[in-house]
């Protein structure tokens, strides 16, 4: 069984650091409480985000391929199986991170966990001054307001595979099995 609701959690690059509307769907499944993210269109702006991938250790970056910026962050999947985020930790502007490798960590009453770039970056920017007073946000709101680094991506190319939403839907129902 599942519960639609339609929310407006990020909006994402109408010009440089100025945000533009970026419509989800999230559906939550009542027996396996997971939620994933369906952009429902495409961004008016010639700069809209038009490639969102995930991997296999629930990080999400959703970019636009021409301009290669976007937006890196875990999903909501991860985020409710860590249960409540108390402290942030992330990577500082202009650093380049390779594919595989941690752009910070996030922490929890349950855990503390790395959090991975898919793709070789450069960090734009870094969500802190919202998180640092509110890390309970990552929780909340992972695949939007959450945001963890705004990034350009300097290579596509991954260690390990990424994933579109179906693959990663599907490799969730294999998660709780």
């Amino acid at each position: 069984m599942f519960r639609l609701t339609t929310f407006k959690p990020l909006n994402l690059l109408k010009q440089q650091s100025k945000l533009s509307a970026f419509n989800f769907i999230r559906y939550q499944s009542t027996c396996a409480n997971k939620v994933n993210v369906v952009n429902l269109a495409k961004l008016p702006e010639s700069n809209g985000i038009n490639s969102i991938v995930y991997t296999s250790s629930h990080e999400w970056l959703a970019y636009n391929k021409e301009s290669k910026v976007g937006y890196l962050g875990i999903t909501q999947y991860a985020a409710n199986h860590m249960g409540d985020v108390t402290y942030v930790e992330l990577s500082d502007v202009e650093e380049v991170i390779e594919a595989g490798e941690s752009i910070g960590s996030v922490e929890s009453v349950k855990s503390s966990n790395e959090i991975y770039t898919p793709y070789k970056i450069e960090v734009l920017e870094n969500n802190m001054d919202n998180l640092n007073d509110k890390p309970q946000l990552v929780s909340d709101e992972a695949m939007g307001e959450a945001w963890l680094l705004k990034v350009k991506v300097l290579e596509e190319q991954s260690e390990e595979p990424v994933l579109d939403l179906e693959k990663y839907e599907t490799y969730l129902k294999g998660c709780d099995e």
